[in-house]
């Protein structure tokens, strides 16, 4: 049944909508972290990040139930399921992104308090042609990923 993960996508759009702000990831003080020590970092998610997933096509069922929707359409529930991330900009405007396996995974792990190595292994073995760099690259840079912390906090943003 569908309507308790339709539920969740609009709790997660309330959370995501109402989550404290949190000031942007500093590169100087990523790239401050020695080499060797890269694979111990624990990644943050901004608090208005939320991940989901579905075997159905929640955001589909969810945006042809907003008030603003054009005139509904047949949904097919077995069309397949969704990966996603909803992320509030600091402009207040609420995103929807499908995600892919590799990304969705990463992303997981660093919500789930992964380590960067961890965190890639998974990434890599859900989607093996997974492009590391530029899907993390991007997130930082989107204000996805704010913070991150080593074991011994010496380095914690």
């Amino acid at each position: 049944m569908y309507l308790p993960d339709v539920a969740r996508l609009e709790w997660s759009y309330h959370q995501v909508f109402h989550a404290a702000r949190h000031a942007p990831l500093d590169p100087r003080a990523l790239a401050s972290v020695p080499a060797e020590r890269q694979g111990e970092l624990r990644f943050q998610l901004h608090p208005a990040a939320r991940l989901l997933e579905s075997p159905f096509p929640i955001l589909r069922i969810w945006q042809g139930n907003q008030e603003d929707a054009n005139e509904a359409s047949l949904m097919d529930l077995s069309e397949g399921g969704v990966k996603l991330l909803v992320f509030r900009r600091e402009t207040l405007d609420i995103e929807f992104q499908p995600l892919r396996d590799g990304e969705f995974n990463l992303l997981r792990a660093f919500d789930e308090g992964c380590d960067f190595t961890g965190a890639c292994e998974r990434a890599m073995a859900a989607q093996p042609d997974f492009d590391l760099p530029a899907h993390f690259g991007s997130h930082v840079a989107r204000g996805v990923v704010t913070a991150f912390e080593l074991p011994d906090d010496r380095f914690s943003t």
